[in-house]
């Protein structure tokens, strides 16, 4: 058996995905380690459950005894095929971005983790200002699109946080005339879910839920606080592929084209690979 942690509903109450070869039911439990244990409580759509954890060591603390850093599988079968360690110490640290500091993902947002301390130092001082935003990745973010009209594809909710000194720093940059580079097209979907009246969330900050879904075919959205974006290069029939298309000036054609490019020169794809500005 196999799970993955997606976030605390409650005291000691987990919402996981499970992955094992049997059919586990309600009322079953699972043994952690010598001191913990998990009680199964709701079964829930592709393979989530709630489950109770019975132990007298926080969260976050049994998580650090009994898991490990949840790297994506191709690493991981890659790993395997070669004989290594499917998991290792350092995935802690280089499946993460130095910016990080608040737990909540279930995935590091990839584009991110091309950003040093030395690269970030050398930024600002070329004149670029940094703010902070975060977006807790779910794992809806990995789910293919199935259906043939973007539309009907059941987007994810996903948990979003923006400091009141963040906002102040966008509408100082737009402005100033400004203009805004997004890391990341969870960064995009945290920047383009804020409220309309940044204003009077200047002192604040905002937080709260987004099922934002940018999508090329949405004629009705338009882009306020994204002018550039960096990004890695995603799945096909993703909903970050469709994110990236989206944006002004590039559409379908010429993303695609790209790819084809990057393909041809070799161009590393996904977690670890390279990334692309679009502008």
């Amino acid at each position: 058996m196999e799970g993955l942690f997606l976030s605390e509903k409650g005291h000691n109450l987990w919402h996981f995905l499970m992955q094992t070869r049997g059919s586990p039911t309600s009322g079953e439990t699972l043994r952690l380690d010598a001191q913990s244990f998990l009680t199964l409580m709701e079964k829930r759509g592709g393979g989530e459950w709630l489950a109770q954890l019975n132990s007298n060591a926080p969260t976050l603390e049994v998580l650090g005894l009994i898991g490990t850093t949840p790297i994506p599988p191709y690493i991981r079968k890659a790993r395997k095929q070669d004989g290594e360690s499917e998991n290792r110490p350092e995935d802690q640290v280089r499946y993460n971005t130095v910016f990080a500091h608040s737990p909540g993902s279930v995935a590091a947002p990839t584009a991110g983790l091309h950003f040093t301390q030395d690269l970030l130092a050398r930024l600002e001082t070329m004149g670029v200002r940094r703010a902070a935003i975060t977006l807790h990745v779910g794992p809806g973010t990995f789910a293919p699109v199935k259906a043939d009209d973007l539309s009907s594809h059941p987007i994810h909710s996903e948990r979003i946080e923006v400091s009141a000194e963040t906002i102040r720093m966008i509408l100082e940059t737009r402005a100033k005339g400004g203009r805004i580079l997004a890391v990341g097209t969870t960064s995009v979907r945290c920047l383009e879910s804020l409220p309309q009246d940044l204003t009077s969330h200047a002192i604040n900050g905002y937080a709260g839920d987004t099922r934002l879904f940018i999508r090329p075919d949405d004629d009705t959205f338009q882009f306020r606080f994204t002018d550039f974006l960096l990004t890695n290069f995603h799945l096909p029939r993703s909903t970050l592929l469709a994110l990236v298309a989206a944006l002004p000036g590039v559409g379908l054609d010429r993303l695609l084209a790209a790819y084809r490019e990057a393909v041809a020169l070799d161009y590393r794809f996904y977690s670890y690979g390279d990334a692309m500005l679009v502008a």
